[in-house]
């Protein structure tokens, strides 16, 4: 099974997407082009009350098409209602 790791730390209240951890524990991206798909789930790194692994099933819900700087993208908009859907992960 895969997951997304997002970042509840660098996902502000104010930005329209959820934060989502790049490949190989490099950094942070809105977007699914450039999201890590990791295989194994990190306990107390990857799983904490900072970061919290979906499923790329779940996260497959969740993208929604947007346009970003005239580019078609797919990001998680940060509702209440995916917040849930992702602390229910936790």
């Amino acid at each position: 099974m895969n997951y997304y790791i997002v970042s509840i730390k660098n996902t502000r209240k104010s930005e329209p997407y959820i934060t989502l951890w790049r490949p190989n524990n490099a950094g942070y991206y809105w977007f699914k082009d450039m999201a890590g798909a990791y295989s194994e789930v990190e306990d107390g790194y990857h799983n904490s009350d900072d970061s919290v692994p979906i499923t790329t099933e779940i996260a497959e819900q969740l993208f929604t098409e947007v346009t970003y700087e005239g580019k078609k993208q797919l990001a998680i908009l940060n509702t209440e209602t995916n917040l849930a859907i992702i602390n229910a992960q936790h």
